[in-house]
C-alpha cells in the first residue's frame, strides 16, 4: 500500500508540474497577443495620417484649379468622393483586428486559472493518506476537477489561434482599398491635363 501511495504522489505531482507548464505557456500567449494589439494601435494612427493626407492633397487640388474649370472641380470632387470611403475602410481593417486580439486574450487568460484549479485540486488530494479510502475518493474527485480545467485551458489557446486568423480578411481589405486609391489618383492626372490650359492663359 505504501508503493501504491508513492505512486499516487508521483502522478499528482507530474501533474502539477503540466499543470506549471500550461499556466507559463498561457501567459507567454497573452503577452504575444498583447504585442499584436500594441502593433495594431500603431497602424492606426498611420491610416488616420493617410486619410489627412488625401483630403490635404484633394484640398489643394481644388484651391489651385481655375473657376473656369467646371469639369476639372467635378473630377476632384468624384476623386475625394471615392477616396474617403476607400480611406475609411483602411482605418476600420485595423480596428477589426484590434477586436479580434481584444477577444483572443481574454480567452486565453481564462485558461490560466484553469489549471491552477487542477494545481488547488491536486494539492488538497496530496496530503490525504493513500491508504484512507475517502482519500483515494478525494484523489478521484481532484482528477475529476481536473479533466475540465486542463479542456478549458485546451480551448483558450485554440480561441487565440483563431484571433489571429480573424486578421487574414483584414490586410487582405486593404488590397482594394489600395486600389480604389490608385484609382481616385489615377483620376486626378486628367483633371490637372484639363487644368493646365486655363492655368496657362488665365489671368487673375
Amino acid at each position: 500500500m505504501d508503493l501504491l501511495a508513492l505512486a499516487i504522489n508521483v502522478l499528482a505531482l507530474a501533474i502539477n508540474v503540466l499543470a506549471l507548464l500550461w499556466v507559463s505557456s498561457t501567459c507567454y500567449g497573452v503577452s504575444q497577443h498583447l504585442l499584436w494589439v500594441s502593433q495594431h494601435l500603431l497602424w492606426t494612427p498611420q491610416h488616420l495620417l493617410g486619410t489627412s493626407y488625401h483630403f490635404a492633397m484633394g484640398a489643394l487640388a481644388l484651391a489651385m484649379a481655375p473657376a473656369m474649370g467646371l469639369p476639372a472641380h467635378a473630377g476632384d470632387l468624384l476623386s475625394l468622393a471615392m477616396g474617403a470611403p476607400a480611406l475609411a475602410m483602411g482605418v476600420q481593417a485595423p480596428a477589426m483586428g484590434i477586436l479580434a486580439h481584444a477577444i483572443g486574450v481574454p480567452a486565453l487568460a481564462m485558461g490560466a486559472p484553469a489549471p491552477a484549479m487542477g494545481i488547488l485540486a491536486h494539492a488538497i488530494g496530496g496530503p490525504a493518506p493513500a491508504m484512507d479510502l475517502p482519500a483515494l475518493a478525494r484523489d478521484l474527485l481532484a482528477l475529476a476537477m481536473g479533466a475540465p480545467a486542463l479542456a478549458v485551458g485546451v480551448q483558450a489557446p485554440a480561441m487565440g489561434i483563431l484571433a489571429p486568423a480573424t486578421d487574414v480578411p483584414a490586410p487582405a481589405m486593404d488590397l482594394p482599398v489600395l486600389a480604389i486609391g490608385i484609382q481616385a489618383a489615377a483620376m486626378d492626372l486628367p483633371a490637372l491635363a484639363w487644368d493646365l490650359p486655363y492655368h496657362l492663359l488665365w489671368v487673375p
